[in-house]
């Protein structure tokens, strides 16, 4: 029974994060998020984390 419900309460909430996630690209409002955080991510780039990830792609 408690598994049923937080199972239940785990699917609703991760369905109303996807939810307002897709709403907010559809308004273009997630943009200056990700500019951001491609600013942050790419502070960490080197040659060697560039070819992990070309092999991982």
């Amino acid at each position: 029974m408690t598994i049923g419900v937080v199972g239940l309460t785990s699917c609703l909430l991760i369905s109303f994060i996807l939810a307002w996630l897709f709403e907010e690209i559809l308004e273009r409002e997630a943009f200056a998020f990700d500019t951001s955080w491609l600013y942050w991510l790419h502070g960490y780039a080197n040659p060697s984390l560039d070819a992990v990830m070309l092999t991982i792609t």
